[in-house]
């Protein structure tokens, strides 16, 4: 009977009479008997595999054997369990044989053993069109017969696309509606899958859709690059179904095939309101789909996944793929790479390399030759650092550890002005090692030059708003204050007239201390000499200025009506 069974079940798998005959060690005449009697009749393969022992024999026209082996029974026993086993990874003939001999020591050679094995599996195939190891592919297609939505204002109705995921070992069925089959959708769609799944397959499957495959081949097709990046994520690969290769994508054509019979129907115009009321009619049909009992079997495609397949499905990755915007970018020598004018770094060891940067709104990856090298929070800010300490050398990471409070510290001894314009440097100035280098800078000028004119030139920074280059706006105060002193001839007009701040006074005092018995100096004022040490406005400096002003100074006082009332002016 076994033989019998095996020789329709090879039939179907597409073994001819001459292999079939190899196989099960059955005359090639007797096969063709069997081969004609079926092929006369008006029955199905199904049909016939379906009949008890007593109904085949009666068809073929043969007598019940009275031949009675324990030996062949006891291993037919043991094959449905060993069949399913070795669906799974790691699992080998040669363990099973060793676990059967050590049973049965009087058992089959492991030769027949491997014989019975197979012929129950390649029947096995026919029957339950299982033909893969547990969590080894995903098959993806999207169904030829779309569905609808109905605009709930017009009544307009905007076909949709009908997206179906199938894991060929337990047939368990992921079914979703699509706006579209966009690269775009067709990544969302699988992503959904594969969280509903649970978890990875090895490889994913596609029947050659455009979003997922550039040009087909028959050998090596050109994968989509985003739809590859996907799978990258996920740690699958991209296998494309072989073109006019049907038994590739027959899993998944029968998966469609029954979407039709049991999901479309269950669709009420209710359920079309919007794609998300749709997905979730499609969610609750699918549901008692992948609980329903396997024709033949006393299990259910859900029993059946969670039995065999999803633990031998790879973990989920901790955060979502989102499709990308790509770009090729160089490592710079700082160890960052610039994208839309920010700066994000990558292991020190990748500079000078060339890397491709996937970016979202919220997140920024960075990959060479698809190894993940970096990831990143999106940051907007122009022209700034995002840096990871671990990605700098040992030594680029002390300057990290800087700290800017001692700096802030200091300059409010100095003066609240030059602390304020530290803050403004630490907040503009990224990463923080580059700001604490500018405040150790800026504050050495106090040995340098005198809190005073650290003060003024501050000051005189703040003005001209600069902040990332305080050499800058101090060379320029330097330049004036040069210019001033080679002049031979210096006109201060209206002095006296507001109080001095402390820029000013630090300012005057260098540019007298300059001129002072050099060049001269021409001032001239509204009010008396004697009202100037107001106007300065600090005695001490006061002091220092008007001694060098009055001593060997020509004094010129100018009596008479102002010439701006004269002129009504």
């Amino acid at each position: 009977m076994i033989k019998l069974r095996q020789v329709f079940g090879l039939y179907g798998s597409g073994y001819g009479s001459r292999s079939i005959s190899t196989i099960l060690g059955i005359s090639r005449t007797t096969i063709r008997k069997y081969l004609r009697i079926f092929n006369e009749s008006s029955l199905s393969l199904k049909e016939l595999l379906c009949k008890d022992g007593a109904t085949l024999f009666d068809f073929f026209g043969l007598a019940p054997t009275t031949h009675h082996s324990p030996r062949l029974d006891a291993l037919s026993a043991l094959l449905p369990d060993y069949a399913k086993r070795l669906r799974k990874r790691g699992v080998t003939r040669k363990a099973l044989y060793s676990e059967y001999i050590k049973r049965y020591p009087q058992g089959y050679s492991y030769c027949s053993f491997n014989r019975f094995l197979r012929a129950y599996m390649n029947l096995s195939k026919t029957i339950m069109h299982i033909e893969y190891k547990a969590g080894e592919k995903l098959f993806i297609d999207f169904a030829g017969d779309r569905q609808y939505i109905i605009n709930p204002t017009t009544g307009q109705k905007k076909y949709v696309e009908v997206f179906v995921a199938i894991l060929p070992t337990s047939q368990y069925t992921y079914v979703e509606a699509v706006m579209s089959q966009s690269k775009e959708d067709l990544i969302m769609a699988t992503r959904h899958a594969l969280e509903f799944f649970g978890g990875v397959p090895t490889m994913i499957v596609p029947d050659n859709l455009k979003a997922a495959v550039k040009h087909p081949n028959g050998y090596e097709a050109e994968i989509n690059d985003d739809f590859e990046a996907f799978a990258t994520h996920y740690h699958a690969v991209v296998m494309p179904a072989r073109v006019r290769k049907p038994k590739d994508k027959a899993l998944v054509e029968d998966a469609v095939k029954l979407t039709y019979a049991r999901i479309y129907p269950e669709l009420k115009e209710e359920d079309r309101g919007s794609l998300e009321t749709l997905n979730q009619a499609i969610r609750s049909a699918l549901e008692k789909h992948n609980n329903m009992i396997l024709t033949g079997r006393t299990y259910s495609r859900r029993e059946q996944f969670e039995d065999i397949e999803q633990s031998q499905l790879k973990p989920l990755p901790t955060v979502p793929f989102e499709l990308h915007n790509r770009k090729m970018l160089t490592v710079q020598r700082n160890g960052h790479v610039r994208l839309l004018g920010h700066y994000y770094s990558v292991p020190h060891t990748y500079v000078g390399k060339k890397v491709t940067v996937f970016y979202t709104s919220q997140h920024v990856e960075i990959y060479q030759y698809y190894r993940l090298i970096a990831q990143h929070i999106r940051n907007y800010q122009g022209f700034g650092f995002t840096t990871i300490k671990e990605h700098l050398p040992a030594a680029h990471r002390l300057y990290l550890e800087e700290d800017p409070t001692p700096y802030l510290k200091r300059a409010k001894e100095i003066d609240p002005v030059v602390e304020d314009f530290l803050q403004i440097v630490i907040e503009r100035k990224k990463p923080l090692l580059a700001a604490c280098k500018s405040c150790k800078g800026i504050l050495s000028f106090e040995n340098k030059v005198g809190k005073d004119r650290l003060i003024a030139a501050c000051k005189y920074a703040h003005k001209l708003g600069v902040y990332n280059y305080l050499s800058k706006a101090k060379g320029s105060i330097l330049q004036e204050l040069k210019k001033i002193e080679r002049t031979e001839l210096l006109i201060l007009d209206d002095f006296g007239l507001q109080p001095l701040d402390t820029t000013a006074r630090s300012l005057l005092m260098d540019i007298i201390e300059d001129r002072h018995g050099k060049k001269s100096t021409i001032i001239a004022s509204q009010i008396p000499i004697g009202a100037w040490y107001e106007a300065i406005a600090d005695q001490t400096v006061a002091d220092a200025i008007m001694d060098r002003i009055i001593h060997g100074a020509i004094k010129i006082q100018l009596k008479g009506e102002s010439m701006r009332k004269r002129k009504n002016i």
